[in-house]
């Protein structure tokens, strides 16, 4: 349907986002996917709050990388963790957050 349509630039800003926020710090991503995901809301005639909580789950979702948030580079230095493992770990829960985040902000802001 026209309404479901709505959905995919979210899930799109979703995929976006995360990736930010696994190759780069939680602070990067959010200032360089904030601004995109407004205007994109904007050039859409949509309302921008539903994007803006969709940067706000992706950034501070970096889970699979020691990279994206600094106690991880902490835990990381102090308990001896390799690169893979926190690929090993934090990928499952970031797709966990991205799934949820995908299927519940559309139904929470009337989207679907």
């Amino acid at each position: 349907t026209i309404r479901r349509l709505h959905t995919y630039p979210l899930n799109l800003d979703a995929v976006k986002n995360t990736l930010i926020a696994a190759g780069a710090t939680m602070v990067f991503g959010t200032a360089l996917a904030f601004p995109l995901a407004l205007a994109v809301s904007e050039r859409l005639g949509m309302n921008p709050m539903p994007f803006v909580v969709c940067v706000c789950f992706a950034a501070s979702s970096a889970f699979s990388t020691p990279i994206g948030y600094q106690t991880n580079l902490i835990v990381q230095g102090i308990g001896g963790y390799k690169f893979r493992d926190f690929v090993k770990v934090g990928l499952p829960m970031n797709l966990i957050v991205f799934l949820l985040s995908v299927l519940l902000i559309p139904l929470f802001y009337n989207l679907i």
